[in-house]
Formats: C-alpha cells, sequence, structure tokens
C-alpha cells in the first residue's frame, strides 16, 4: 500500500530541487550578466526575475516529462501524480505552480502555512496547491 507523503519529505525535495537548480544558475548568470548583484539593485531585480522564470519552468517541466518527479522527489521516494494516480500533465503542473507562485506570495506566505497545516492533518496530506491542481504527492518510498 503507498502512503501519502510526510511534510518533511515534500519540504526536503523543494530544497533539493532549489539548490541543484538555484546554485547553479547563480554562479552561470553572475559570470554571464555581468552584474554585481548586491551593489546594484536594478541587477538583483533582473537577476530574481530570472531565477524565478528558470525555477518555475524546472518545477513545471520536469514532472510533465519524468512522471511526477523532480530531482528532489526523486531522492526523497516521492512524486507527484493526479488524485487517480495518473501522471500529471503540462497544464496541471503549471495549473499547481501558478497558484504556488501567485496565492502563496499576494499572502506573504499566510496560505502556505495553511497549507503546511493541511499536510500535518489531512489524512491524504493534500495541500491548497494540491486541491486547487487535482493532484496527490504518493511515498513510494516504503516508509
Amino acid at each position: 500500500m503507498i502512503f501519502p507523503a510526510k511534510l518533511w519529505q515534500r519540504f526536503f525535495a523543494r530544497i533539493i530541487d532549489g539548490l541543484i537548480i538555484g546554485v547553479p544558475i547563480v554562479f552561470i548568470l553572475s559570470f554571464t550578466v555581468g552584474y554585481d548583484f548586491v551593489i546594484d539593485p536594478g541587477a538583483n531585480f533582473i537577476f530574481n526575475i530570472l531565477m524565478l522564470l528558470i525555477v518555475t519552468a524546472y518545477m513545471i517541466c520536469l514532472p510533465a516529462i519524468w512522471y511526477g518527479r523532480t530531482v528532489g522527489k526523486r531522492l526523497m521516494g516521492i512524486r507527484l501524480t493526479h488524485v487517480d494516480g495518473t501522471d500529471v500533465s503540462w497544464l496541471t503542473m503549471f495549473k499547481r505552480e501558478l497558484f504556488i507562485l501567485v496565492v502563496y506570495s499576494a499572502t506573504l506566505g499566510l496560505f502556505l502555512l495553511l497549507s503546511c497545516v493541511m499536510m500535518i492533518t489531512r489524512k491524504d496530506k493534500r495541500a491548497l496547491h494540491d486541491l486547487i491542481a487535482g493532484t496527490k504527492v504518493p511515498d513510494e518510498s516504503g516508509e
């Protein structure tokens, strides 16, 4: 029997993905764009927008083509599926990540905290973005 992923698995999967995609991007953009992001506020804005676009593309594209997995999810033994267990689509991933970006930012993280509470208290461990996108995150590691 496959159980829902726990909050800590999902959290560390996001951290791993952030490190895997974020660290190389920081170095690449720092050297290719050539700005000093600490000194130039305008460059910092451009850098943040580029980071946001690249990370969002990663979080949409990789699960859509790799059976609901990102590198972090794979390492944590979890994956993203539709509620019925089928693989996620591009549209599903777009809706899910758009909700994460817009709603969690617009509420200054308040809805993110609510989602964390939902992942802890709900039997199916689904967060707001899972409910909106019709997804679930099963734990395939057997724990």
